[in-house]
């Protein structure tokens, strides 16, 4: 890819885009409000993403949203450093191979461990398709960050200018 390629994609993804792919990545409800309740749930939120809260048989939260980009827009998205930072976070870097880094720095003046959800390890990479991450947590929250959690995002075309994207995040341990 060019250097140009962040410019061309705030030029191609929408107001509309870029605030769906933030709220895909706001947890929708506190931590406590999730370990108090027992049952599934779903909603909508005000970002249209579709959320799921899944107790059993392993805890887990599912967004799904469908996006009015291709496929490959949105996989740039998620991949490229210049576009992660055109929705994610003021900051971002990509080893885009399995083993590699995927962080987005919330906080990218801060020294490097520290910048923001920086902990994310690449698992699998199925190019255009799917991306799973052992997903760390900022700072704040030590042990997950720790722990990690596996998110597991896929993309799937839906028509020649829409694409599905669903994010699934497994592999939640017990404690604070």
């Amino acid at each position: 890819m060019d250097g140009n390629t962040g410019g061309r994609l705030r030029r191609t993804l929408d107001g509309r885009v870029v605030g769906a792919l933030v709220a895909l990545l706001v947890l929708p409800s506190s931590g406590a409000e999730l370990r108090a309740q027992r049952s599934d749930s779903a909603w909508v939120s005000s970002g249209g993403v579709l959320v799921t809260r899944a107790i059993e048989p392993e805890r887990s939260l599912r967004w799904d949203l469908v996006l009015p980009a291709d496929l490959e827009t949105v996989w740039r998205a998620w991949t490229d450093p210049q576009a992660l930072t055109t929705w994610a976070g003021p900051g971002a870097s990509v080893d885009l191979r399995e083993g590699g880094h995927w962080e987005v720095h919330f906080q990218p003046d801060r020294p490097p461990g520290q910048r923001g959800s920086d902990a994310n390890t690449i698992l699998q990479i199925v190019p255009g398709r799917e991306l799973v991450l052992a997903a760390g947590a900022p700072v704040e929250f030590p042990t997950v960050r720790r722990e990690k959690t596996r998110f597991h995002v896929t993309l799937v075309p839906v028509g020649p200018k829409h694409t599905l994207v669903t994010a699934t995040q497994t592999e939640w341990q017990d404690g604070p």
